[in-house]
């Protein structure tokens, strides 16, 4: 484990190579569209399940009127089970050091990074000075909601051309959905996003993201998952432009909805945690 003094020698000349960070609105700028578009995609994805629940919801009914005896003992099974779910571990991880290695110019940034921020949930935290981000949302009865968790790093290329960006996050996780006659949805995922500013004008060059889970319930049913100890690998290419910054983005997000209606409900939760303990830049 390297010392205090020779890591904060590796950021300084990690800065002096590859330029130092943008501001935090520049940094907000770039986090914001992310939230937007995972915003616009969860949208999409309610206005589906409401068209899906206006149509069945007549034969949910129906079902909970036919079985009405039983409803007052699956209802109170049902909500009991809420309290046997056990809370998320985070994920243990190894601490790294920033460093600058020779032949190609590997660098590596450990945290803290430039920029973290959260949208939405019941929690949600980007942590850029740990390198960690969390989300956890949850809903019982009628509504939905969404939240995610984005941290950064920029980079300042030296010379045009195919730059590959490299990260790990070590996660745990905990999800499930519940139906008494009424449906519910689960969903989750983590990725990394690359944006490229050029004279101030920001454009999205990557998007890379692997789901997690995308579950759904209904009648009468319930699912779940669970996990601690799993890391995601990415290791993707771009190209980079000298004199543009390039911000390299780790993030996750979840999001649930829940209905409810005459005799029964639905219930639907999600929780993620994330550790990135390094982010690679190799110019090939």
């Amino acid at each position: 484990m390297a010392t205090e003094k020779q890591t904060n020698k590796a950021r300084k000349m990690l800065e002096a190579i590859h330029g130092p960070a943008l501001s935090e609105a520049e940094s907000g700028q770039v986090t914001d569209v992310m939230s937007a578009r995972f915003a616009r995609e969860v949208e999409q994805q309610q206005t589906q399940q409401k068209k899906f629940r206006e149509i069945t919801r007549p034969l949910s009914e129906a079902l909970a009127r036919t079985y009405a005896e039983l409803t007052d003992k699956m209802r109170a099974e049902l909500e009991a089970s809420f309290s046997k779910i056990p809370p998320v571990k985070p994920p243990d991880t190894p601490t790294f050091d920033s460093a600058l290695l020779p032949g190609s110019i590997i660098a590596i940034f450990a945290p803290p990074y430039d920029f973290g921020v959260q949208h939405g949930g019941q929690e949600a935290s980007g942590r850029a000075d740990i390198g960690q981000i969390h989300v956890r949302s949850q809903e019982i009865g009628a509504g939905a909601i969404s939240a995610n968790a984005q941290i950064g790093k920029w980079f300042w290329p030296i010379t045009n051309g195919i730059v590959r960006f490299r990260t790990v996050v070590d996660y745990s996780f905990s999800w499930w959905d519940k139906s008494l006659f009424y449906t519910a949805h689960n969903h989750g995922f983590v990725g990394v996003f690359v944006f490229e500013q050029t004279n101030s004008v920001n454009r999205l060059i990557l998007d890379n993201r692997v789901q997690l889970w995308n579950d759904g319930t209904g009648w009468v049913e319930g699912h779940n998952g669970s996990g601690s100890g799993f890391h995601e690998v990415f290791d993707l290419p771009f190209f980079a432009r000298q004199g543009s910054a390039y911000f390299l983005g780790v993030w996750c997000g979840c999001s649930v909805d829940a209905d409810s209606g005459f005799g029964g409900f639905s219930a639907a939760s999600a929780e993620f945690t994330g550790n990135v303990p390094l982010i690679v830049v190799k110019t090939q």
